[in-house]
C-alpha cells in the first residue's frame, strides 16, 4: 500500500522549485538542487513529483493566474476580448523578459520544443478558444483557427528565443506588439471564415503606461 503523501511537503517543493526556476533557469533546477534546498533526499522529491514537467507546468499556470489578476480579469473575462487577451498575454511573457531569472527558465523551456507544449498554459488552443468564444463554428473551422493561431505563436516563440538567446534588451511594449501580431492574424481568419468584418475588437494596441503599470503591480 503506498504511504500517504504529505501535501506541506508538496508545496515546499513546488515553492521551492518556484524560487529556483526564477533564479537559475529550469535546466539547472534538478531534483538534487531542490532536495539540497529542503534538505531532504532527492527520492523523496521525486516521489511527491515523478515528472520533472509537472513542476515547470505549475509555475507557469502561477504565473498566468498573476498576469489576469494584475488586470483583475478571470479567464471568461477574455472571452472573445481580442484586447484583453492581448493585454495578459503581454503581462506574462512581460514577466519573464524582464526578469534574468525568469527569462533563463524561459530560454530553457523554449528550447525544447516537447518541453514547451507539455507545460506552457497559454498556448495556441488556449488563444484560440478564448478568441472564438460561444461563436458556433464547424470543426473545420475551429481547426483552422487553431492552425493559424499556432503558426503566429510558433514565430512568436521563435522570435522570443532569439532575443533570449543574445540577450537583447527586449522591452515589454515590444513583446506586446509582437503578440498583436499573433492575435490580429488570429482575427483575420476568424472573419474570413465566418464572412463577417470587426468580428472582435481589432483595437488592441496596448497602452505602454497600462502594461508597465500591471506589471508592476505584480512585483
Amino acid at each position: 500500500m503506498a504511504r500517504p503523501k504529505n501535501d506541506i511537503l508538496r508545496n515546499a517543493i513546488f515553492e521551492k522549485a518556484t524560487y529556483l526556476f526564477t533564479s537559475v533557469g529550469y535546466k539547472r533546477t534538478s531534483y538534487a538542487v531542490i532536495a539540497d534546498e529542503l534538505s531532504i533526499q532527492r527520492a523523496l522529491v521525486q516521489y511527491y513529483v515523478p515528472i520533472k514537467d509537472e513542476l515547470a507546468k505549475r509555475f507557469l499556470k502561477s504565473e498566468l493566474a498573476r498576469a489576469l489578476q494584475a488586470w483583475n480579469f478571470s479567464e471568461a473575462d477574455l472571452l472573445e476580448r481580442a484586447d484583453r487577451i492581448l493585454a495578459v498575454l503581454a503581462t506574462f511573457f512581460g514577466l519573464f523578459t524582464q526578469d534574468a531569472g525568469r527569462a533563463c527558465f524561459l530560454k530553457d523551456i523554449l528550447e525544447n520544443r516537447t518541453l514547451c507544449y507539455a507545460t506552457m498554459p497559454l498556448d495556441a488552443a488556449w488563444i484560440a478558444r478564448l478568441l472564438i468564444g460561444n461563436k458556433s463554428l464547424s470543426q473545420d473551422d475551429t481547426h483552422a483557427i487553431l492552425k493559424t493561431t499556432f503558426i503566429g505563436l510558433g514565430g512568436f516563440y521563435e522570435l522570443t528565443y532569439d532575443h533570449l538567446t543574445k540577450e537583447d534588451t527586449w522591452q515589454a511594449t515590444d513583446v506586446a506588439k509582437a503578440l498583436s501580431l499573433v492575435v490580429e492574424y488570429a482575427i483575420s481568419q476568424l472573419e474570413h471564415l465566418t464572412g463577417k468584418t470587426r468580428l472582435l475588437s481589432l483595437a488592441i494596441d496596448l497602452d505602454n503606461d497600462a502594461l508597465t503599470n500591471a506589471l508592476t503591480r505584480i512585483e
